[in-house]
């Protein structure tokens, strides 16, 4: 099946209007953050961009990897006031890796999946890196794996991921030497209602 070989990324700021500590005291489930960025379709006809329908975002916590106190470790870190951090690569147009490699390029790679929602129909699925180039009729659903090794010292670098790395196993595994602290992981999953500009 042919593909866009187009990847995402995801920056996340841990930081809004309310002070760090701030979100440590909130007694709600309701979402503090507003303004969950958009994705458009230009329509081959009228050249317009049109917003694609926003099916949810679920956001997992995840005690992950070999520093969790469940997996025989110290425990895992809480993110620092001002942490930042970005997963996938925004300038990749195709993998360059073999999956299963290892090496935190080949890991950034895996870390943004999408699959091909598919359930009134026979047509054939898609679960891959890129985007689909066929109808996902019930939606397309993007994974995104976010590191959770630290490096300890910086909150953030010029490049939002010189100072976090990924889990040896991206869901779990080892921290590498050169990010030696151990965080909680987020776990994105996006559904975007793509069926309706298909």
């Amino acid at each position: 099946m042919k593909h866009t070989p187009l990847y995402a990324s995801v920056l996340v700021a841990l930081t809004s209007s309310l002070p760090a500590q701030a979100w440590f005291r909130v007694a709600c489930t309701a979402p503090l953050v507003s303004g969950f960025p958009k994705l458009y379709f230009q329509d081959p006809k009228t050249q317009l961009f049109e917003p694609v329908g926003n099916g949810g975002l679920l956001v997992y916590y995840q005690n992950r990897g070999d520093g969790d106190k469940s997996n025989g470790g110290p425990g895992l870190k809480a993110f620092p006031p001002g942490f930042k951090m970005l997963s996938g690569n925004p300038k990749a147009r195709s993998q360059k890796y073999p999956p299963g490699e290892g090496s935190q390029e080949e890991l950034r790679e895996r870390a943004v999946f999408y699959s091909c929602l598919r359930y009134t129909t026979s047509n054939p699925g898609y679960d891959g890196s890129g985007f689909p180039t066929t109808d996902c009729e019930a939606g397309l659903n993007a994974r995104i794996h976010m590191p959770a090794c630290w490096d300890g010292v910086n909150v953030d670098s010029e490049d939002h991921m010189s100072h976090v790395a990924y889990l040896s196993q991206i869901d779990n595994g080892v921290c590498p030497s050169t990010h030696p602290v151990y965080m909680m992981k987020l776990f994105y999953e996006v559904l975007v209602g793509t069926n309706s500009h298909t």
